[in-house]
């Protein structure tokens, strides 16, 4: 099966689930009918984005040949985002109702009628013309139709139709990575416009912001928010199967963060919040008029890559997670199938690992169905920069091949303390962050100071204890001071060298 039909179908996954309540948060849907004066009648609404104009379509029509119904009254509120734009009585004389939304950043929001046209082979008797700052700007509009009268007669019940239909807000942000390079991360909005985009190589953590209500009344109207942002397939230390997301500080529910890593030029990843996540996080974040969004690397997350054929998933872990110039690397790999990425394989596979054009490694191997296997590779003495795992032949299809950018960090100099020059990844920062906030347990915190250990960044000189127990909670604090920045990386690492020594920190190795 070819990649990018896999990925076409995942976005329909990703779509189908986004449209749960009757296409809501997409470009047109057509909402449940309901029965009046006899018949099935329903709205459908249809969206599309043209320069600098925004064109939306209501049509009154009946459910069965979706035929418009002339001689129609209707009630419309509309919101744009959290922002209201008007709540009018409109005509409808031949069932259909268009409105273009333009941009006016200098002028207030100001609603008019302009002229009569036709949209999608549909007659509007006239078109409404709403004017705003960054009303054509893209995003979620929302509308609450309520039919008042159908030819001159008012029904008992009015029935009220709410639509919201999306039209994305595509930003691109410029970075410079100390390892990658100029890179662009594209950002897609179908909700509100973003903000302060951002990237940090430290930590790996994308970060944006967005105007939204936090306020259960207003959650309340809301049907989706989502955002996805796409990074480039050069930006190797992104190229992860999962992401953490947390929003005002709040981590959001993983089933609400999907990956999708179908495509060779880049990695998406998709943030979809339904208003029930919305509430869960409000009853922590409490009333705020911001998301602000941080995305990373879940911790232990692996580097991931889907096969050209669209058979395998290849999931590597480095140990060390940025490979050393001069040092000894392992690359822990599982192949997967592609549905479901946890069910390993074994089969055989070739593998070469390159850098600056020259191979560094070589070889054969059969993957394991039980657990990943040791891919054990030497950096050369000044090699730094990017460098990639080329993977082929995987169960002797010559399509079934993969690459995965990695980056190798210059060589520590002789006699460097530990913790300088950075050589605390930024996944063990983050595991030790969230370690300190209670959101981890301590067998995992254990672990990332074992592999500080086992990779020499921190020296013990008596061999650590593997006691078991439960770790002094006044360590939290340092841990916690240390993730603040008030304490160095070199004062942090030799309290913990001190506290594996004693056996208050049982990592369990040596």
């Amino acid at each position: 099966m070819d990649a990018a039909v896999l990925s076409v179908g995942i976005a329909c996954i990703l779509a189908l689930s986004v449209t749960a309540a009757h296409g809501h948060g997409t470009g047109l849907e057509v909402l449940p009918p309901v029965m009046m004066d006899g018949q099935l009648v329903t709205v459908s609404v249809d969206s599309a984005k043209d320069g600098d104009t925004v064109t939306i379509e209501v049509a009154f029509v009946r459910d069965g040949d979706r035929e418009p119904i002339p001689n129609t009254v209707m009630l419309i509120e509309a919101r744009r985002g959290q922002e209201p734009l008007f709540s009018e009585e409109f005509a409808a004389g031949g069932g259909v109702l268009k409105f273009e939304f333009v941009s006016d950043a200098a002028g207030d929001l100001a609603l008019s009628s302009i002229e009569s046209g036709g949209f999608f082979g549909i007659l509007a008797d006239e078109i409404h013309q709403m004017s705003g700052p960054g009303l054509a700007g893209g995003g979620l509009y929302s509308l609450d139709i309520t039919i008042l009268s159908v030819g001159g007669r008012a029904p008992a019940d009015p029935p009220t139709f709410a639509s919201a239909v999306s039209v994305p807000v595509t930003t691109h942000h410029t970075i410079v990575d100390p390892y990658w390079g100029e890179q662009s991360i594209r950002f897609i909005t179908y909700y509100d416009m973003l903000y302060d985009m951002g990237y940090d190589a430290d930590t790996r953590a994308v970060s944006f912001s967005m105007p939204f209500e936090w306020d259960p009344d207003v959650i309340d109207l809301v049907d989706v928010v989502h955002i996805e942002f796409a990074t480039p397939g050069g930006l190797g230390d992104l190229l992860v199967s999962e992401f953490e997301v947390r929003i005002n500080g709040v981590k959001v529910p993983d089933r609400a963060v999907a990956v999708d890593d179908y495509f060779v030029d880049y990695r998406t990843v998709h943030l979809v919040l339904p208003p029930g996540d919305l509430l869960g996080m409000y009853e922590t974040i409490g009333p705020a008029d911001t998301m602000e969004v941080v995305a990373q690397p879940a911790s232990g997350s692996a580097y991931s890559a889907v096969t050209a054929n669209g058979q395998y998933r290849l999931l590597v872990l480095l140990e060390p997670d940025r490979p050393v110039s001069g040092q000894e690397a392992t690359a822990r790999l599982n192949i997967t199938h592609v549905f479901p990425k946890t069910l390993a394989v074994s089969v055989p596979y070739h593998v070469e690992i390159v850098h600056d054009g020259a191979v560094l490694h070589s070889g054969r191997g059969v993957s394991d169905d039980s657990g990943p296997v040791s891919i054990i590779f030497d950096v050369p003495p000044g090699a730094s920069g990017p460098a990639a795992i080329l993977f082929s032949d995987i169960d002797g299809n010559e399509l079934a091949s993969a690459s995965l950018p990695i980056a190798f960090a210059a060589e520590e100099p002789e006699g460097a303390p530990p913790g300088d020059g950075g050589r605390v990844p930024g996944w063990v920062r983050t595991t030790v962050e969230w370690w300190a906030q209670e959101e981890i347990d301590d067998a995992s915190f254990a672990r990332a100071m074992a592999f500080l250990i086992e990779s020499g960044v921190i020296s013990v000189d008596a061999a650590p204890s593997d006691a078991k127990g439960s770790i002094e909670p006044w360590v939290r604090t340092t841990a916690q001071w240390w993730a603040d920045g008030l304490v160095s990386d070199a004062e942090f690492l030799a309290g913990i060298a001190f506290l594996v020594e004693r056996g208050v920190i049982p990592v369990g190795v040596g």
